[in-house]
């Protein structure tokens, strides 16, 4: 797995907090890790509003997340 593997992304608590997670992208998809829980899920079935993503090219740089996800 490359660092390229492994992205902080910004989401939005229910609360509106906002809040940091491990983005894990896999061959089988992209998943979480979030110290508030200690389940690991596939992103879309976080309860999270999507803010913005790492950029796998570049983690200096942080992409917006669309409507379609991540």
């Amino acid at each position: 797995m490359s660092h390229s593997s492994l992205l902080l992304s910004e989401v939005v608590m229910r609360s509106g907090e906002h809040h940091l997670v491990l983005l894990v992208r896999t061959s089988s998809g992209d998943f979480v890790l979030d110290n508030l829980t200690p389940r690991v899920k596939p992103w879309s079935r976080t309860p999270y509003r999507w803010v913005r993503v790492q950029s796998a090219g570049n983690v200096g740089l942080w992409a917006t997340v669309g409507r379609e996800g991540v």
